[in-house]
């Protein structure tokens, strides 16, 4: 399947995109009325940053897990254009139709069709790519770090495990096995918190954390702090040269 490189040995990390979106704007709040009389329900509209957040956290452990990160959406995200004006509203929404536009660019944006449920896009993928790595692992007789296919979200995806048994297979299996301890099973939970960051117009940037119990996470999280060591011990001790005794 296009986006999917055949011959990476790293964890590829699907985005259910649409969960993130609502997920992120349900943590701003912005389900709700802005005033605090009036803080009743209304129309919850996803939001992408969260999105742009997600990919990020992947990336910035890129460099010590080899992690890819592919974001699936409804095409209906990105062929809907912004409104024009100098409100507030319609400076965000254009931001948010940039960074579409940026992860289109780069490859790295699977957009589902408009008839078709973006959910089945997520799991074909991580599950077409699970099953990949598990076949190249039983030919290759180099045992890699990590192999595994995930997603995130915070769907649990019933009706899909009900429907197929490799799903749920999938879902619950245990892809990672360096670490031990962890929760394991191909999806990975998250939540976004408020760490009191903001952007250039005055808006709140969440931070996301994916389930800090997941095995996945547990060995990125360990592979960029033996990293960080590493780079604290070459700066406090200096590079290590060696003199001739003659």
């Amino acid at each position: 399947m296009e986006g999917v490189e055949l011959g990476a040995m790293g964890p590829l990390v699907v985005i259910d995109g649409a969960n993130v979106a609502y997920a992120y704007a349900d943590a701003l709040g912005a389900g709700y009325d802005d005033s605090y009389r009036n803080h009743r329900p209304r129309r919850l509209e996803p939001n992408v940053v969260g999105i742009q957040v997600a990919c990020q956290y992947f990336w910035q452990h890129a460099a010590t897990s080899s992690v890819r990160v592919l974001v699936v959406l409804p095409a209906s995200y990105v062929n809907a254009k912004p409104r024009d004006g100098k409100s507030t509203n319609a400076l965000m929404e254009t931001d948010q139709w940039e960074l579409l536009q940026q992860l289109k660019q780069q490859g790295k944006l699977v957009l589902a069709p408009p008839t078709d449920d973006d959910d089945a896009y997520v799991l074909t993928i991580a599950l077409r790519e699970w099953i990949r790595q598990q076949q190249q692992q039983q030919q290759s007789k180099e045992h890699p770090l990590l192999l595994g296919a995930y997603c995130l979200s915070n769907d649990l995806f019933r009706d899909a495990q009900q429907r197929n048994p490799r799903v749920r297979e999938w879902l619950q299996a245990n892809n990672h096995t360096t670490t031990g301890g962890g929760d394991s099973g191909g999806r990975i939970s998250f939540a976004f918190v408020d760490m009191g960051q903001v952007d250039d117009h005055g808006q709140r940037i969440l931070d996301i954390v994916p389930n800090p119990r997941h095995e996945l996470i547990l060995w990125m999280e360990q592979q960029s702090q033996e990293q960080q060591q590493q780079q604290q011990q070459q700066q406090h001790y200096g590079p290590v040269s060696y003199t001739s005794g003659v």
